[in-house]
């Protein structure tokens, strides 16, 4: 079930970085299997996602023309707590935030149907060479972290709340 969990969300971010064209891939572990133990690297593993520990903040999106849906919704909150994040953390170039569809919630063992996963990562070379350990710990992403996003927006003909829950984990990346 891990393995699944773990290809789901890597799968995931590694489309979104060639969106955002990055030339990097990256896989999972088990992909590859660099042999890597992550308890050598950091000291509070975690391969399952657990709820995030902050307060609920809730947002207004400004109508930008665009209406409103839940899609919408769903990546504002995305975006939202991005940049909470890179003001709240002291590094985030090892902490990404992906957005699952519920299909991939369910896989992950997330009842929750959409959410947000704030994942902290090892990233390694096929080889098994360690390139970057996260130097912020687990549990201060998680107490970082607000356990659910509340956002309302609104245009000429449409409003809309969403609520979308977050949680945290741990994966380890593997760079082609």
């Amino acid at each position: 079930m891990m393995l699944v969990r773990r290809t789901i969300l890597t799968t995931f971010v590694g489309l979104l970085g060639l969106l955002a064209g990055c030339s990097s891939v990256l896989t999972t572990e088990s992909d590859s299997d660099p042999a890597l133990d992550p308890n050598e690297h950091v000291d509070d593993w975690q391969d399952d996602p657990v709820r995030a520990t902050a307060a609920t903040l809730e947002f207004e999106r400004p109508d930008n023309g665009e209406g409103a849906t839940e899609t919408q919704c769903v990546s504002a909150s995305k975006e939202y707590v991005e940049a909470l994040l890179e003001d709240r953390l002291s590094e985030t170039d090892s902490v990404s935030v992906a957005l699952t569809t519920a299909a991939g919630s369910e896989r992950l063992g997330i009842d929750d149907g959409r959410v947000l996963i704030v994942s902290r990562q090892i990233v390694v070379s096929r080889s098994g060479v360690v390139r970057s350990t996260p130097p912020v710990s687990f549990e201060t992403i998680r107490q970082s972290t607000p356990e659910t996003i509340r956002m309302t927006g609104s245009s000429d003909t449409d409003d809309l709340s969403c609520r979308v829950p977050v949680y945290v984990h741990d994966e380890i990346l593997v760079e082609d």
